[in-house]
C-alpha cells in the first residue's frame, strides 16, 4: 500500500508540470489578447479622435460659413434698407411735384381765363370797317384814312376829336383785285366813343366811300 501510494505521489507530481506549461500557454494567450485589446482600444481611440478633430474643423468651417451668410446678410438688409429709403423718399417728391403740377394747372388755367378776359375786353373798344377797297387809301397813316373816313360818311365836324388809339387791315395776305378786300380794324381810347360812332353808322345804315 505503502509502494501503491508512492506511485500516485509521483504520478502527480509528473503531471504537475504539463499543467503548468497549460496555464503558460493560457496566459500567454490571454496576454496577446489583452495586447491585442490594448492595441484595438488604442486605434479606437485614436480613430475617436480623428473622428472629434474632423467635427470640430466641420464645425469651425460651418461657423466660419454662418459668419459670412450673416455679415452678407447683413449687407442686404441694410442695401435693402437704403433702397427702402430712397424709395420712400422719391415717392414723397413725387407726390409733391404732383400737387405742384396740379397748382401750376390751375394757376394756368387762371391765367388764360384773365388773357382771355383782357382779350375780350380790349376787343370792346375795336371796331371793324368792310368793303373799304386796298387802294383806297390816299393818306399817310391808315389812322389818319379811316378818320377821314368816318367824319365825311357820318358828317361829323372836323374839329371832332374821334381819339383813335390804331387802325390798320385784318391780319390775312392782300387779296387779289377780284377778291373782297380786307376789313379795317380799329382801335378807339375810349369805349364811349367807339360805341357813339356805332350807333350813328347804324342809324345811317352805313357808311358811303366816295359814294360807293
Amino acid at each position: 500500500m505503502e509502494g501503491g501510494a508512492g506511485m500516485e505521489t509521483r504520478a502527480r507530481q509528473k503531471k504537475i508540470p504539463g499543467r503548468q506549461d497549460k496555464l503558460e500557454a493560457g496566459d500567454k494567450i490571454g496576454e496577446t489578447e489583452l495586447t491585442a485589446s490594448r492595441h484595438a482600444n488604442t486605434e479606437g481611440e485614436i480613430g475617436l479622435e480623428k473622428i472629434l478633430k474632423e467635427l470640430r474643423e466641420f464645425r469651425k468651417e460651418n461657423n466660419e460659413k454662418l459668419v459670412d451668410i450673416k455679415e452678407d446678410l447683413n449687407s442686404t438688409n441694410k442695401r435693402i434698407e437704403e433702397a427702402e429709403d430712397r424709395i420712400t423718399e422719391a415717392e414723397e417728391q413725387i407726390k409733391q411735384t404732383g400737387e405742384v403740377l396740379i397748382e401750376l394747372l390751375k394757376l394756368q388755367t387762371q391765367l388764360e381765363n384773365k388773357l382771355t378776359d383782357q382779350e375780350g375786353r380790349s376787343r370792346w373798344d375795336n371796331f371793324r370797317i368792310y368793303g373799304v377797297p386796298e387802294n383806297s387809301k390816299n393818306c399817310s397813316s391808315t389812322i389818319t384814312f379811316v378818320e377821314k373816313l368816318l367824319k365825311d360818311g357820318l358828317h361829323l365836324d372836323p374839329s371832332t376829336e374821334l381819339h383813335i388809339q390804331r387802325a390798320h387791315r385784318a391780319l390775312a395776305p392782300k387779296p387779289t383785285d377780284s377778291a373782297r378786300p380786307r376789313s379795317i380794324v380799329v382801335k378807339f381810347l375810349s369805349f364811349k366813343t367807339k360805341e357813339d360812332i356805332l350807333g350813328q353808322v347804324w342809324r345811317k345804315g352805313g357808311l358811303m366811300w366816295h359814294n360807293a
